[in-house]
């Protein structure tokens, strides 16, 4: 992978550490990876990077969030993760009383 794709997934990481969830284009990932078909091992280097991304924040490996399942169409994908352990979800109607 090239230095400037390595740089946009890991920004791509980071959105996802900060908010939960990121959008991916599959252009985007076919480029990142010089390929015409992902196959697992893309999926395991981003399970990879994604470690090493929440080791960079000071996460161990039993805190590290997994990774969600992927939600996608025809242009894109969603990865999402888990919450970390001081995270918790707030209904929207909390935040309307």
């Amino acid at each position: 992978m090239r230095r400037d794709h390595e740089a946009a997934l890991y920004a791509a990481l980071d959105k996802l550490y900060m908010q939960g969830s990121v959008a991916i284009l599959w252009t985007d990932l076919y480029l990142w990876y010089n390929a015409d078909r992902l196959n697992k091992s893309a999926f395991r280097d981003i399970s990879s990077q994604w470690k090493s991304v929440c080791e960079y924040y000071g996460h161990d490996e039993d805190d590290t969030p997994e990774l969600e399942e992927i939600k996608h169409s025809d242009t894109w994908f969603l990865l999402t993760r888990k919450l970390f352990a001081e995270e918790e979800r707030v209904p929207l109607s909390a935040r309307t009383d």
